[in-house]
C-alpha cells in the first residue's frame, strides 16, 4: 500500500495538507524545514552543510518575537500620565491611549505591545505607581498598519 503525502503551498498563508495535519505554510515553516534537515549534516562538519544551517538559523532566528512572545497589555488607571512616562521610560515605547467609557471618566484607558518577558516589570512597576489600576494581559497573534517593524 503506498502512502501518498499532499501538500498544497501558496504565498498567502494557505494550509499545507499533510495526511490529517494542517501547518501553516509560511516562509519560516519551510526555513525550519531546511534547518533541520541540515542538522545532521552540519554535525558531520561539512563546510558546506554548516554555512547553509548557519545561513538558515540567521534567517529563522529573528522570529523569535512572534505570537508566543508577544502580549498586549491594557491598562485601566487614574493616573494615566504617570502611566504613561514611566512605561516610556522603562521599554522605549509609546502606550496608545483609548477614550475612556460611560462609566467611569476619571479612569484612562491604555494599551501597549509587550514581549512575554517584559510582562512581570511592567506590571510591578503599574503597581508602584497605582495600586488600584487593572491590567489585563492577552496573546498577541497580528500587527497590520504602522508602528513596530520587528513584529511583521
Amino acid at each position: 500500500m503506498r502512502h501518498e503525502t499532499v501538500m498544497t503551498i501558496d504565498r498567502n498563508q494557505q494550509p499545507i495538507r499533510l495526511r490529517g495535519f494542517q501547518l501553516s505554510a509560511g516562509k519560516g515553516f519551510f526555513i525550519s524545514i531546511v534547518a533541520i534537515m541540515s542538522l545532521p549534516q552540519a554535525m558531520y562538519f561539512d563546510p558546506a552543510w554548516a554555512l547553509l544551517f548557519a545561513v538558515v538559523f540567521l534567517l529563522v532566528y529573528p522570529r523569535r518575537h512572534r505570537s508566543i512572545y508577544t502580549r498586549m497589555m491594557w491598562i485601566s488607571s487614574s493616573r494615566g500620565d504617570a502611566l504613561e512616562e514611566a512605561i516610556q521610560a522603562a521599554v522605549g515605547r509609546q502606550v496608545t491611549r483609548i477614550p475612556a467609557g460611560k462609566s467611569d471618566e476619571s479612569k484612562q484607558r491604555m494599551k501597549l505591545l509587550i514581549y512575554r518577558l517584559e510582562e512581570r516589570m511592567l506590571k510591578d512597576l503599574v503597581r508602584s505607581i497605582d495600586p488600584e489600576a487593572v491590567c489585563r494581559i492577552m496573546p498577541f497573534y497580528e500587527w497590520k498598519g504602522e508602528g513596530r517593524q520587528d513584529l511583521r
